[in-house]
């Protein structure tokens, strides 16, 4: 797991990120569990160092100095051991690292049967989710004729089937992903690792200029993903959770089966979806999705950064992930 550190050269500002450091328990002798669990906020000297284990990298702490040499930072939170077991499946449990004090929950939106509401009546999430239904019909539309290439005639789309020769191939990777699903899942993406796709823009122009109009709300990172998510009938998506707690992610329904067997579960909540209404998840707490009907279901996914994640911080995020890309400590 990693900590979030403040910036102290960052006047009154309560999650400025220059820094992580990673706790990695297999690599922490006893004395440094023990030091980790009775941490108290303390200034810390950081310093890269290569691993020989499964992790590419790792931020270590080396000592307490006093005074602090630069680069330096408070730690926010003493360390702590998250484990991952059924009785705590209701938290957040992103794998890789996450910010301290977010506001959390499983769903921001409420439930399709019932008025809409936001979590918290926050207005920036409010505004995507306008602005994303507002767009919805040329959307679908798109995704019916420039990723399918059957026009805009739903009759065309029966069990995901009959798809014609101009239809857009998934770019989904059965290798990468090959225990994360069972059951068909395509992916048709604009987005994928942070990189945008130039074809789904020519398929899909209106779709890629809504995406885009989003500006500084739509993540940007390597773990940044925009795409036509289509499950086909009888698939399902194993329980699993995000890296990290920095986004939220956005569902926009464009094809929903009639049956109710179908629907998303996040934390100890589950959601069936409603076209052109969107659904909004906190993809760092475990969920699954399953479509036991005999229609695929179709969304749009795409991820803003979490609202409670100041612009400067956003920065001082992607920069930290630029230079992690230029050392070679992540793919591009």
């Amino acid at each position: 797991n990693f900590c979030l550190l403040r910036n102290n050269s960052v006047p009154n500002a309560p999650r400025s990120i220059t820094y992580l450091i990673s706790l990695h328990h297999t690599l922490l002798s006893p004395d440094e569990m023990q030091l980790v669990s009775l941490m108290r906020p303390c200034q810390v000297r950081l310093s890269l160092a290569a691993s020989t284990t499964s992790s590419p990298s790792l931020c270590r702490m080396l000592s307490t100095v006093n005074p602090p040499l630069p680069p330096s930072a408070t730690v926010v939170e003493a360390g702590r051991l998250v484990t991952t077991t059924a009785s705590n499946a209701t938290r957040p449990q992103p794998t890789m690292f996450s910010v301290l004090g977010l506001r959390s929950q499983p769903f921001w939106t409420s439930p399709s049967s019932t008025p809409r509401r936001i979590a918290y009546d926050d207005p920036y999430v409010k505004s995507v989710c306008e602005a994303a239904e507002a767009a919805y019909g040329d959307i679908k539309e798109e995704y019916m004729s420039g990723v399918m290439g059957v026009g805009s005639g739903l009759q065309n789309l029966d069990t995901g089937s009959t798809a014609s020769s101009s239809a857009l191939p998934s770019d989904y990777s059965d290798s990468e992903h090959s225990t994360l699903h069972k059951g068909q899942w395509d992916w048709h993406s604009y987005i994928q690792r942070g990189a945008r796709f130039p074809a789904f823009a020519e398929r899909c122009p209106k779709t890629a200029a809504f995406i885009d109009s989003l500006g500084p709300k739509l993540f940007s990172t390597p773990f940044s993903y925009c795409f036509f998510s289509t499950l086909h009938p009888g698939a399902k998506i194993e329980p699993h959770s995000s890296s990290m707690n920095l986004r939220l992610r956005v569902h926009l329904p464009l094809i929903v089966p009639k049956s109710s067997k179908h629907g998303i579960a996040c934390g100890a909540s589950e959601r069936t979806w409603e076209e052109g209404r969107c659904t909004v998840l906190d993809d760092s707490y475990v969920h699954h999705v399953f479509n036991d009907t005999e229609e695929p279901r179709v969304v749009l996914l795409f991820d803003i950064w979490h609202p409670d994640i100041a612009e400067e911080e956003r920065r001082s995020i992607e920069e930290m992930f630029e230079y992690s890309q230029k050392m070679g400590w992540m793919s591009k």
